[in-house]
């Protein structure tokens, strides 16, 4: 609930491959790699502890719901908004950038970082992990979520999972 216009928005992993494994499932091919994640959940436990611990991440949460839906949750939660360069979004092998962006149960965290500490904490979570942050936009002073694609505003009516 602390992201800040400015911040670095980070997701720490690929996006899509539940989504790909659910599809998989319903196509009746079940014993994909990808149906495997899917069927077996693997949350970023430790990572979350250790990116907890860094002063430069402000928010975070457990990617469920989808990018989508999921960062919504922290730009309403802090009361800003957030430019995302769709191109950078990390889709899995298998999972193409809609469902990298809007399916679930990928289970990785999504964060905001400060922007002048970015990169170092990119670099130590790279050392410590041996996995990428993957930096997908920024944090905003609007109040809304906009999708960009090489820089240009898109009309994407993307959304993930939504509870009712």
């Amino acid at each position: 609930s602390d992201a800040r216009p400015g911040d670095v928005i980070f997701t720490a992993g690929e996006l899509g491959t539940s989504g790909a494994g659910l599809q998989d499932i319903l196509a009746g091919r079940c014993d994909t790699p990808a149906a495997a994640v899917h069927r077996n959940p693997q949350p970023q436990v430790a990572e979350g502890i250790w990116l907890g611990s860094r002063p430069e991440v402000r928010a975070m949460m457990d990617l469920s719901d989808g990018l989508a839906s999921d960062l919504k949750h922290i730009l309403d939660r802090s009361g800003v908004g957030a430019e995302v360069a769709v191109e950078q979004i990390p889709a899995a092998p298998g999972a193409d950038i809609r469902m990298a962006a809007c399916s679930g149960e990928d289970h990785k965290r999504l964060l905001t970082a400060a922007p002048e500490a970015a990169e170092r904490l990119a670099a130590d979570f790279r050392i410590r992990f041996g996995t990428p942050l993957h930096p997908v936009g920024h944090i905003t002073d609007s109040d809304k979520l906009e999708w960009l694609e090489n820089g240009r505003p898109r009309a994407l009516d993307w959304h993930g999972f939504t509870h009712y």
